[in-house]
């Protein structure tokens, strides 16, 4: 009897004891202000993501910010959202399509990606892509940009712990890291996160100056018109017997008449990302 009195009252210490160590863990948090009141959101939002995913904790992962996300497969022509800021409490948001998977050397080290525009990218409030405009799920790291007359590119990495790029788009083409050079009359394909799968497109010219967004650009390929805003990075890509091969991504386009691509080959040499 004194043995089972020394366990409930050793217990009611320990429970005692965490109740203190909760306590003053929130008023240090209420103390510290808004930086404090920052981790406490993050905690909670942790434990409620962590809690709806109703998994055992395989196949999740806790970014930088603590908040645990699913491991993910994307595909190509998937759409993923940048966050530009904020405005009136609402996140302000753009939306870009996966182009295709790529890899890009720094200072000798490889990082494997993918490729998307950087017209919507360079202006990132944080330097991730999203899977959703609401700031859940990052798909990858904003590594490096160019946009200018000769590239309107982004390099994203991605920890293939957290996430895998896929070779297939979202419509189910396996596209090979071959670049194509194409010709004006070939027919091209793509797969886009608003346009879905547009296949057929014939090029009109294969290697065209033209001024897209308000920034002229050289050496673009113009094809009959297969985009809508927000298919923007898409992969472009030609049919060669049963293989698909890579041409490029799009830029932009009169969302009518025709639609610009940037091709593969030019974003290897200017920028050096080359598709694997």
């Amino acid at each position: 009897m004194q043995r089972n009195n020394k366990k409930r009252v050793t217990s009611l210490i320990l429970t005692f004891s965490l109740v203190l160590g909760l306590l003053g863990t929130l008023t240090a948090l209420k103390a510290g202000g808004k930086n404090s009141a920052d981790s406490l959101n993050v905690l909670q939002k942790w434990y409620s993501e962590y809690s709806q995913t109703g998994n055992t904790g395989d196949d999740i992962n806790p970014d930088a910010d603590g908040i645990v996300r699913q491991q993910r497969t994307y595909y190509l022509g998937n759409t993923v959202w940048v966050v530009q800021g904020v405005k009136n409490k609402r996140l302000v948001c753009a939306r870009v399509s996966i182009g295709y998977r790529a890899y890009k050397v720094f200072h000798g080290n490889r990082a494997n990606g993918f490729v998307t525009v950087a017209h919507a990218v360079k202006d990132s409030s944080d330097n991730y892509l999203y899977r959703t405009s609401g700031r859940t799920d990052q798909v990858g790291r904003i590594e490096a940009w160019r946009y200018d007359s000769y590239a309107d590119v982004s390099f994203i990495s991605v920890n293939s712990q957290k996430n895998t790029i896929s070779t297939k788009t979202a419509g189910g083409v396996t596209i090979s890291p071959t670049i194509k050079t194409v010709k004006a009359g070939d027919k091209v394909s793509t797969c886009g996160g608003v346009s879905g799968t547009v296949n057929n497109k014939i090029v009109y010219d294969a290697s065209k100056s033209a001024t897209v967004d308000g920034l002229y650009m050289t050496d673009l390929i113009r094809t009959a018109c297969m985009s809508k805003a927000g298919d923007s990075g898409a992969p472009v890509y030609y049919k060669n017997g049963s293989k698909y091969l890579l041409v490029g991504i799009i830029v932009g386009g009169d969302l009518r008449d025709y639609t610009f691509v940037e091709k593969a080959a030019n974003l290897k040499s200017r920028f050096g990302v080359t598709p694997y």
